[in-house]
């Protein structure tokens, strides 16, 4: 199992298609309302994420995509509300680095199963 601490490193593990994935530290409190969210609410979230993610993008070019400009968008806002600053930064900087949206959905394939406070598995369902 490999195990993860940074949203780089996540987006990587999930890239991988990994049946389980350990993840530690604050990354825990990060991802858990990601992976937690009912469907509607991760619908909506997603919404939010990508208008703001593809507008910034194609403002500003891929490479010059920031994930604390993103943020700051207000079409961003709708996510916030929904998951909390942490989890859309989290869910914004994965994508940024993945260079799409699209591994927040990978994200979805998993369930989380908390150890400790700072120590999970996301199993793949």
């Amino acid at each position: 199992m490999e195990v993860v601490q940074n949203e780089r490193e996540l987006q990587k593990a999930l890239e991988g298609d990994l049946e389980d994935i350990g993840v530690q530290g604050r990354l825990v409190a990060k991802i858990t309302p990601l992976v937690s969210a009912n469907n509607a609410s991760w619908y909506i979230a997603m919404v939010a994420i990508t208008t703001a993610f593809i507008e910034s993008t194609e403002a500003t070019g891929m490479g010059a995509a920031i994930p604390q400009r993103i943020m700051a968008t207000e079409d961003a806002a709708g996510a916030v509300d929904i998951l909390g600053a942490e989890a859309t930064y989290t869910a914004i900087s994965m994508a940024v680095a993945a260079g799409s949206v699209e591994i927040l959905e990978h994200l979805r394939a998993y369930r989380l199963e908390k150890c400790e406070d700072n120590k999970a598995v996301l199993v793949k369902r």
